[in-house]
């Protein structure tokens, strides 16, 4: 599952950009989270930071 926020805070001037994904096998779950100003890549969830190969690595090696 991920899911990301594109917008503006109250505070600051300059757009963010806040991405989480998770994964699970069996009773094992990895959470990845990314924030920065603007949107690293593009607008699309094509343009995630956390594509489908990250977020299967990342899984890969909790569950070794």
């Amino acid at each position: 599952m991920r899911h990301s926020r594109y917008f503006y805070p109250e505070v600051a001037s300059e757009p963010n950009y806040y991405e989480v994904a998770t994964a699970h096998r069996g009773n094992v779950v990895v959470v990845l989270e990314w924030q920065g100003s603007g949107n690293p890549i593009g607008d699309g969830t094509e343009d995630w930071v956390w594509d489908a190969d990250r977020l299967q690595t990342a899984l890969d090696r909790a569950v070794e």
